[in-house]
């Protein structure tokens, strides 16, 4: 009769010598943790035993019942390292990417040093079905916060403001003023007089910020009164200047256009 667990001396000191209950041919026999040692040590007893001998409890998504069959099932679904198709979404702490586009919200770039400062995209003003694509030239660039002010502009008008343009055209566009971005200032108007050698002062609209340069006058009435000049008297100011009249004949109308800045 074989050997049971209970037959075993338990105030046995462990040692090499000290004998554990085995199976061998269906009977119960004594090896010492020496030979067992033994056993274990000898490549033609670890070559009996694989993967395939250990028991895997299914799990989640796998279904193998040995631990070679899971590695295979997983090995089988990995995703490769040089690529593959996915399908379904994939969440990455709680972003998304769905159906291989990251969608806007879920996408910040953040500087390196400082992990706060964060830059976000929005799409959300393109229209649907519609694919805009962002081109950048071939060269390091730095958006500024006056090209970010004049790219958000949303007409013309806007950006001609925001490029430091003013002006006024006046309630019936006859006098007015336009500050190009240089800084160059256009002045027009229209005066009129009814003295032959008048001297009128004709003031602009605004007055010029820092130079005067030139004004020209004309007739502005040759209709009525072909034989009429003007000219500038004296010598203009940043404010206004002096208009001289000859051969003007009842009233008669000069135009004027100056220049400064």
């Amino acid at each position: 009769m074989g050997i049971i667990i209970d037959d075993l001396d338990p105030t046995v000191l462990q040692s090499r010598a000290h004998e554990l209950p085995a199976m061998h041919e269906g009977n119960t026999v004594k090896l010492t943790v020496a030979q067992i040692l033994g056993l274990l040590a000898k490549s033609d007893f670890i070559s009996k035993f694989g993967a395939s001998d250990v028991a895997f409890t299914p799990t989640g998504s796998i279904a193998a019942s040995t631990m070679q069959a899971a590695l295979a099932e997983v090995d089988s679904e990995k995703l490769a390292l040089a690529g593959g198709t996915m399908t379904g979404d994939l969440s990455l702490g709680g972003k998304k990417l769905s159906n291989g586009l990251i969608l806007d919200g879920d996408v910040r770039i953040a500087n390196t040093t400082d992990a706060t400062k964060k830059l976000a995209f929005d799409a959300s003003s393109i229209a649907t079905g519609t694919t805009r694509t962002l081109k950048v030239p071939d060269a390091n660039v730095t958006i500024s916060s006056f090209a970010a002010t004049l790219v958000d502009d949303t007409d013309g008008a806007a950006m001609w403001a925001t490029l430091g343009a003013t002006q006024s055209l006046g309630s019936n566009q006859v006098s007015g003023y336009q500050k190009l971005p240089s800084g160059l200032m256009v002045q027009w108007g229209t005066t009129s007089v009814t003295t032959s050698s008048e001297v009128a002062t004709v003031t602009y609209p605004v007055v010029f910020p820092n130079n005067f340069y030139t004004v020209l006058v004309c007739n502005g009435d040759t209709n009525n009164a072909p034989a009429a000049t003007f000219g500038v008297h004296g010598t203009p100011s940043l404010s206004s200047f002096n208009l001289r009249t000859n051969g003007v004949s009842g009233s008669v109308r000069a135009n004027w256009v100056a220049f400064g800045r």
